[in-house]
Formats: C-alpha cells, sequence, structure tokens
C-alpha cells in the first residue's frame, strides 16, 4: 500500500472510524454485557476498552491503542511498509475520530487546485478500449 496517496489514508482513517465506532458501542454497553458502563476505561465500574484482535491489523496498517481514559481513546495506524509512517487520531466521548495526525515524515499529497489544473483536460479519463465494450451481467449462448 502507497500511504504517499490521499486514498490510501482515507481508506486507513476509515479503519479508523469502525475501530471509532467499536469503541463506542463498548462505551455505551452495560457492565453486565462486558460494556464500558459510560465510559472508555474501567472509572463507572465496566471494563476497559482493548482493541479486538480483528481490529489490530489488516493488509494495510497495525492498529494500536496508546491511552484509554473515561472520555478519549489515542489510537495509532502504523503502516506495514514503513513503520515510520503513521495516522495518530483520537476517539471522543460521543465514538467520533478527532486530532488526527500525521508525522512530518509523512508526505500526504495534496488534491491539484482548480486553478492549476489543465483547461479543457477532461476530469476523467476513459480508455477507448473500457468505453467500447459492454460489461456482461450474464452468460450469453
Amino acid at each position: 500500500m502507497n500511504w504517499n496517496s490521499v486514498t490510501s489514508v482515507q481508506i486507513v482513517i476509515s479503519d479508523l472510524n469502525e475501530i471509532a465506532a467499536d469503541a463506542y458501542r463498548h462505551r455505551i454497553r452495560s457492565h453486565l454485557k462486558k460494556g464500558g458502563h459510560g465510559a472508555y476505561d474501567r472509572s463507572n465500574g465496566g471494563f476497559e476498552y482493548s482493541l479486538p484482535k480483528k481490529f489490530s491489523r489488516n493488509s494495510r496498517a497495525r492498529f494500536e491503542v496508546a491511552q484509554v481514559s473515561a472520555d478519549l481513546i489515542s489510537l495509532r495506524a502504523i503502516s506495514l511498509e514503513n513503520p515510520s509512517c503513521f495516522v495518530a487520531a483520537s476517539i471522543n466521548e460521543r465514538g467520533r475520530l478527532k486530532d488526527i495526525s500525521f508525522p512530518e515524515s509523512t508526505q500526504i499529497p495534496q488534491p491539484v487546485p482548480a486553478a492549476a489544473r489543465i483547461p479543457d483536460a477532461p476530469a476523467v479519463f476513459h480508455s477507448p478500449k473500457a468505453a467500447r465494450s459492454p460489461a456482461l451481467f450474464f452468460e450469453e449462448q
């Protein structure tokens, strides 16, 4: 995976959002159901959030919980190809990502501004071959 593309980083942030949703479900679950009982940590008598195994690693990155408090979880997504590339984020009390940051060594390319684009260039390039051959969703006889 190329962490130097906007799309790749967006996919990793999407993964972090899935973790945030799981953490929030844990937070609102009762301690009787092994949830946080209103907190991410044990402060309300519930269980502390820990990263489930299914979220610890995928083909793009490995994920880790850096810190857990009652209303905040700090996360990191670390590139499998280059450990110096990572995304750090926090999950707030409402289960949303905030404070998303990248290290200085991670160069995230910015989209090309409209003023810098080539005039009269198509926004999306379609290869002639793909435009001529229709997609078949059934087998012809």
